[in-house]
């Protein structure tokens, strides 16, 4: 008789109250490999916030070659890298989690004793998180990871979009496709400006949700766990995952 460790798994958390900071996030990035593509531009910015001072953008120098064919639909070309005097990764992501941790930090102060952490929200969350772990890896980041921001979990705005509990709260059909851009001139009527650039579409993001009052109801269905992503930030979470303890099934967790 061979007795099978029983797997652990990361908790769904409860996102409806307001104990989490909302933060919208994009990248751009030379390809869809994570191996062996690379982040060109990082976009952010908190939800429903005006303040220019809670929004982070930043180009990134590759080092590798921009194809022809991401220069037109990014915008992003060797020159606008040079012309912004573009950083390499690792010094913008530490400029990034810097500013997370700030905008973790402005939260802990406006909600004492109640501030649990900051929750992002992406249009396929996985792919933009799965490519800043293994930016992260690469750079030897090993003590500034996601979790060490302030970060404690990420909604996948595509997966909750595909939610028909979604369409039934709007009282809509739902597209026929859940591109960003598709679902923004869906519900908005018109075309989204800044299409393909991080920032551009961080915004554009930030309207639908705020426009049409759903943070509420997505925040709703990311608990349910329906594109809810955990990221690990204690030593013992880590240790779940990295000894291949963790569970999978609807819940999903990132390093």
């Amino acid at each position: 008789l061979i007795m099978k460790k029983a797997k652990r798994s990361l908790d769904l958390i409860d996102l409806e109250s307001d104990e989490y900071e909302l933060v919208i996030f994009d990248l751009e990035t030379t390809g869809l490999r994570d191996h062996s593509d690379r982040i060109i531009q990082i976009g952010a910015m908190v939800h429903s916030s005006s303040d220019e001072g809670l929004t982070f953008s930043s180009y990134i120098d590759p080092k590798v070659t921009i194809s022809p064919t991401i220069q037109s639909l990014t915008g992003i070309t060797p020159h606008l890298l040079r012309k912004s005097n573009a950083k390499s990764f690792s010094e913008t992501w530490t400029a990034f989690s810097e500013w997370l941790t700030k905008v973790a930090e402005s939260h802990r102060e406006k909600n004492p004793n109640r501030s649990k952490g900051i929750v992002l929200m992406a249009h396929r969350a996985g792919f933009d998180l799965s490519f800043l772990a293994k930016e992260i890896k690469r750079a030897g980041h090993k003590d500034l990871s996601l979790g060490k921001t302030g970060v404690i979990a990420a909604i996948d705005t595509l997966a909750v979009f595909k939610a028909r509990s979604m369409w039934d709260y709007l009282n809509r059909e739902p597209p026929k496709s859940f591109s960003l851009t598709n679902l923004y001139q869906y519900l908005n009527g018109k075309q989204m400006g800044n299409a393909h650039d991080a920032l551009g579409d961080v915004m554009g993001l930030n309207e639908i949700i705020s426009k049409h009052n759903i943070t509420s109801k997505l925040k709703e269905i990311a608990t349910s766990g329906v594109g809810q992503i955990r990221v690990p930030i204690t030593e013992e979470e880590l240790s779940i995952l990295q000894n291949g303890e963790a569970k999978f099934g609807q819940k999903h967790w990132l390093i």
